[in-house]
């Protein structure tokens, strides 16, 4: 009995004893390969926690392991594009206090007009001065703050298939009474042709097309026709709007889409943020914008290119 149970002790202390030293062996080196392998996360986490609100530049770290480069590349983009954000937040706050200066400026001279005017004449007309500033300013405001929605990317989950005959028919339908008050007519081809799909934003896709209808009369001639085609081409769908204004000169045709660009001796009134938000809402629905002129005097067409949707 005590030689088997002596024997019993000997090869449960052979098997065990290994056992036992291999499972401390292995708890410290998964331990040290653990530890190891986090320190590039703990020292982003240290990093990410030093930083000041206002910094958005690059992180970066050494020796990045493979399975941590994609997550530093993210944040990376990430950083890229709130450093962007902010950039042409900072350009749209500079260029509206530049813009606003001049008409509010008119206005106070206007309402000093008013409040000095000896005769009812001199009110009548300061009254209308005011009144006429107080339109401009208020058009001014509404298209900057067009300009800085239409930057606001676009939520995946609002796209949907939308038919352009219908967007197309509404803004005509809308502008009709103010096209009326100038003695112009709109000619429209392929808008009943059958559905146009396109996937996009209802919201920005009208307020792309508002601007373009509201261009073409502004600087077309009293009186005029203004051309309108919708046609399939392709996987695109090519919509153009075309009016008899003056040319615009062929090194400004890429110029005009910056925000607040007016043409020399342009006496239309305007503050040149049409085209700079149809550019940015045909971007954000990967459709291409180009302008053209019908001739080498007069006429302009926009031309936007959009994909085709099944």
């Amino acid at each position: 009995e005590a030689i088997r149970d002596e024997l019993t002790h000997d090869i449960a202390s052979a098997v065990m004893l290994p056992l036992i030293i291999g499972a401390i062996t292995l708890l410290l080196v998964a331990n040290l390969v653990v530890r190891f392998g986090l320190n590039p996360l703990t020292e982003l986490a240290e990093g990410i926690g030093k930083r000041s609100p206002e910094s958005l530049t690059e992180i970066r770290i050494d020796d990045v392991p493979r399975e941590m480069a994609p997550v530093i590349k993210a944040l990376n983009a990430l950083l890229a594009r709130i450093r962007e954000t902010l950039e042409r937040e900072r350009r749209f706050t500079d260029a509206a206090a530049h813009e606003l200066r001049t008409p509010l400026a008119a206005l106070k001279i206007h309402a000093d007009n008013l409040v000095r005017a000896d005769t009812e004449e001199q009110r009548l007309r300061s009254t209308g001065n005011l009144i006429k500033g107080l339109d401009r300013s208020l058009r001014l405001a509404n298209q900057m703050l067009a300009l800085s929605r239409s930057h606001a990317e676009i939520d995946p989950a609002s796209l949907q298939r939308i038919n352009l005959c219908d967007v197309l028919h509404e803004i005509i339908g809308q502008q009709e009474q103010v096209y009326a008050a100038r003695g112009q007519s709109i000619e429209a081809q392929g808008l009943d042709a059958g559905p146009a799909w396109v996937l996009g934003d209802e919201m920005k896709l009208h307020q792309l097309f508002h601007n373009l209808f509201d261009n073409a009369s502004r600087y077309g001639t009293p009186g005029s026709s203004i051309a309108v085609d919708l046609v399939r081409e392709g996987a695109s769908w090519r919509f153009s709007i075309a009016n008899n204004g003056p040319a615009i000169p062929e090194e400004m045709r890429e110029k005009v889409f910056e925000p607040y660009t007016r043409l020399p001796g342009q006496t239309v009134e305007g503050n040149g943020l049409g085209l700079a938000i149809v550019r940015e809402v045909a971007n954000q629905h990967h459709a291409r914008v180009s302008l053209d002129a019908l001739s080498a005097e007069s006429g302009t067409v926009v031309t936007v290119v959009f994909p085709a949707a099944e």
